[in-house]
């Protein structure tokens, strides 16, 4: 139920925002969040009806240390694996995502790439890395061009536009940063992921709290709301054309995909 609350509440955020705030990009999905924290913390949802949150976050960082190889000998035939499917499974996201916006990927760069992370991970006990296709999917639809936009209009706008109208435009500008409206053409750098990485840390440090209760399901609500644009559906079509068993095999796998992700995030 949350999840699907948590669909049309952005929907219809983004179509009440584009209708009454045309001018500016409502950033819908903090404010499904929000909303959507405070009913869970307010009624207190977890232990009523057993509704899925977040949970407690322990705060802060750890602090950098050299890692326990009393039990390496233990666990090198999981690390070697771990590294090789992470390998495979970033280079091949490389190559894909390579294939489409036209330029060449080099596997080597991404295993200096995935070598130099998981030693400077180890230190502080992270995840072992990998590649997203999703995430970098989405990524690579946002557009530089709207920032160059953007851009002139906040620091080079007449002298009559008054300082509030130009502030006006900062915050729009800012909240295009965390809006899939943003999610409709090329990122031009990997700036994002210094972004990613400073709001991961204030919420480590200062906002674990407030995340406690966000439910999951909201949360897979965003994720499949935002992926939508990637969602391939001329290629059912194709299939649909040239044989329904590939067709229903495409649906099959597409319903149970989103079925378990909404039963999961519930």
């Amino acid at each position: 139920a949350f999840f699907a609350c948590g669909c049309v509440g952005l929907q219809g955020t983004r179509s009440l925002a584009r209708r009454f705030c045309p001018g500016y990009t409502i950033p819908e999905q903090l404010v499904v969040l929000v909303v959507a924290g405070l009913v869970s913390y307010i009624f207190d949802l977890h232990e009523t009806t057993g509704l899925a949150v977040v949970g407690e976050v322990p705060p802060g960082l750890r602090a950098p240390s050299l890692p326990d190889m009393s039990r390496w000998a233990e666990l090198l035939q999981a690390a070697v694996t771990i590294a090789a499917v992470n390998f495979v499974l970033s280079a091949q996201v490389a190559l894909s995502l390579g294939g489409m916006h036209g330029y060449k990927a080099c596997p080597s760069q991404e295993l200096v790439a995935l070598s130099l992370a998981s030693a400077a991970g180890c230190l502080v006990g992270s995840l072992p890395p990998s590649a997203s296709f999703s995430r970098s999917a989405l990524l690579g639809t946002l557009s530089k061009s709207e920032w160059s936009h953007q851009r002139g209009t906040i620091f080079f706008s007449p002298p009559s536009v008054s300082f509030w109208e130009r502030f006006g435009r900062v915050l729009s500008h800012t909240s295009n940063c965390f809006s899939t409206h943003f999610a409709e053409s090329d990122v031009g750098s990997p700036i994002h992921n210094l972004v990613s990485a400073a709001v991961v840390i204030v919420c480590a440090t200062l906002l674990y709290k407030t995340v406690a209760p966000l439910p999951h399901a909201v949360l897979a609500s965003i994720i499949v709301i935002a992926l939508r644009s990637m969602m391939q559906f001329s290629r059912a079509r194709f299939y649909f054309k040239v044989s329904r068993t590939e067709f229903s095999v495409w649906v099959a796998s597409f319903i149970v995909t989103l079925a378990l992700v909404s039963l999961r995030a519930n």
